[in-house]
């Protein structure tokens, strides 16, 4: 079982950035525990940072090798779990999108995406 664990991980083209501000991590504390174990099941790319200011949890921002990033705030259940997990397998992001709820342009969205390249290492463009 571990090496097929192995073998996602370095498989998976996308890097999710997993808030662990306190909205997200202890007032939504069921869903955010949820959603790391979901995100650990599929061999995800998890990178854990600190607050990324959307406040609206469990927050993650999902990143291709290019930079490319979505911000989606809000996934509680497990249909959306489910949606983010399949669309990380799969290494389609525009597959992350459907039916989550994005954080639209403006200042939340520029600061979440600015924060989470900080703890990525490269800046992330929507």
């Amino acid at each position: 079982m571990t090496g097929q664990r192995d073998e996602q991980c370095s498989a998976a083209p996308l890097t999710t950035i997993l808030c662990s501000g306190s909205d997200c991590a202890k007032e939504e504390r069921a869903a955010y525990r949820a959603l790391s174990a979901c995100l650990h099941d599929v061999g995800a790319s998890i990178v854990k940072s600190k607050c990324l200011d959307v406040c609206h949890g469990p927050v993650v921002v999902v990143t291709d090798a290019d930079g490319r990033a979505t911000v989606i705030e809000k996934i509680r259940t497990k249909e959306r779990r489910k949606q983010l997990a399949e669309a990380i397998v799969s290494g389609r992001p525009d597959e992350v999108v459907r039916g989550a709820s994005v954080v639209a342009k403006g200042k939340r969205r520029s600061k979440a995406l600015r924060k989470a390249g900080r703890v990525a290492g490269r800046e992330l463009t929507a």
